[in-house]
């Protein structure tokens, strides 16, 4: 945001003067001394309105001066905390993560006393007006083509176990685990929309619920996520793409114990990552970065698959089930998942990603040989 300029001008000489120092010379007009400063200010100011009125003696009727626009904009005529107020309180709470009794305390050092329940009033005012846009986000995220989810852990301090009903087989479990599930879904015609949740549920669940609001007819969406068990819609049919940075990171914590079978996967890993830079350095198209990930991903993971499928890795010792955990899941994603970041075009190279990101980190893959890649949309 530029700064508000301010001039200042010149109030005991002119241009053209002597100059009161040799008593010389004369004046004339330099290039002004200028300089930068950041002044504070409370976030919220108060200010009464006085609107002029006038009243009838016979019929009593009162005529009121009309509000400016600027002060229509932000809240009707009576509303004491504008949209901006609003908005900012609503801002300091769930971006800034400050809680409602903190605002209040530092609005009246401030000098501009509220309390917390009024702080939460003008919140469940602002989330009232949102609602419509809400709505019709889930409307838009349910035909996506292609969802990006995650979860990552969270605190709602009041939140009390609940039983909850298992979307897979229906039976009641006593759920605590709490999780701030996110979503990105990818149009074909429009920006990415961003949508999460903080609740006893897992982005699966979330997933789940937006796609009750699918259009009848519409293809199986593409959903890229990490394995984890709770990840998968019970409703949609769908294309299923599992993370490669997530796949990765299991093995990486498994050098120290197991370096010989672990570093056979990430040099793997390695080669993946070298041929998903060389597609994004030769700028290739969706189908061209396809074609060359199948040409060249693809027979990389033949010698893992093997080993997973052969139960190679069970017939080891006992301590080796997490090692053989990660390969089954390794070549099962490797072999069976969709090609979301060669639709896409993302530079996947990047491991250390964080909640939701993490998702975008996935490294073109070819489907089974016996399903058809998804058919990207034309204006993407």
């Amino acid at each position: 945001m530029p700064p508000t300029v301010e001039h200042h001008a010149l109030e005991d000489v002119s241009k053209g003067d002597d100059c009161p120092e040799c008593e010389t010379g004369k004046l004339y007009k330099y290039d002004p001394a200028s300089f930068v400063r950041i002044e504070s200010q409370p976030p919220f100011n108060a200010v009464q309105h006085v609107a002029e009125r006038l009243r009838c003696n016979a019929c009593g009727v009162f005529i009121t001066a009309t509000l400016p626009d600027s002060v229509l904009q932000d809240g009707g005529r009576g509303q004491k905390y504008g949209y901006g107020a609003r908005a900012l309180m609503a801002m300091n709470k769930y971006f800034a993560g400050t809680p409602f009794y903190r605002q209040g305390t530092l609005n009246q050092l401030l000098g501009v006393p509220m309390t917390a329940s009024t702080i939460f009033d003008q919140c469940e005012h602002l989330a009232n007006d949102l609602k419509p846009v809400h709505d019709t986000l889930l409307k838009l995220a349910a035909d996506a083509w292609l969802y990006h989810i995650d979860d990552t852990g969270n605190r709602i301090l009041d939140q009390k176990p609940v039983m909850k009903r298992s979307r897979h087989d229906g039976r009641e479990r006593l759920r605590s685990g709490i999780h701030t599930s996110g979503m990105i879904a990818e149009q074909g015609d429009g920006p990415p929309l961003v949508l999460y949740q903080t609740s006893l549920s897992h982005a699966g669940e979330l997933l789940d619920d937006v796609l009750r609001l699918r259009s009848d007819g519409s293809p199986p969406p593409l959903v890229m996520s990490d394995a984890l068990s709770s990840n998968p819609v019970s409703r949609t049919p769908l294309r299923i793409a599992l993370c490669n940075a997530h796949g990765r990171r299991n093995f990486a914590d498994l050098v120290v114990h197991f370096p010989e079978e672990a570093e056979a996967v990430l040099t793997r890993y390695q080669l993946i990552w070298q041929h998903n830079t060389e597609a994004t350095e030769q700028q290739m198209t969706a189908a061209q970065r396809l074609a060359h990930h199948r040409k060249h991903s693809l027979p990389v993971w033949k010698t893992p698959a093997a080993m997973a499928q052969t139960g190679w890795l069970r017939t080891r010792p006992k301590p080796t089930a997490a090692l053989a955990r990660r390969s089954t899941t390794s070549t099962n994603t490797s072999t069976d998942s969709a090609h979301s970041a060669a639709m896409r075009g993302h530079r996947s190279t990047t491991i250390a990603w964080s909640a939701v990101s993490s998702c975008r980190s996935v490294i073109a893959r070819t489907p089974c040989s016996s399903r058809a890649p998804p058919v990207r949309p034309s204006t993407m």
